[in-house]
């Protein structure tokens, strides 16, 4: 989740949230990372997910290049 809640409205997923510009450069300079989407696919359990109730549900495989 991260950042600093403004405000007191749930806009469905909690309150809106703020980021500082350092805050905004470190997640910047993590989706930008030429390992990302190989790391994602290695933590990438689809049975653990459905296990915990992860939204949506219905995780498969299917689709996945790797």
């Amino acid at each position: 989740m991260g950042g600093t809640e403004i405000g007191d409205d749930d806009l469905g997923y909690g309150p809106a949230r703020y980021f500082n510009p350092a805050e905004v450069a470190a997640t910047a300079t993590e989706l930008a990372a030429s390992t990302l989407e190989a790391q994602m696919q290695s933590r990438f359990d689809p049975a653990r997910m459905s296990t915990l109730g992860i939204y949506p549900g219905g995780w498969s495989t299917s689709g996945l290049d790797g």
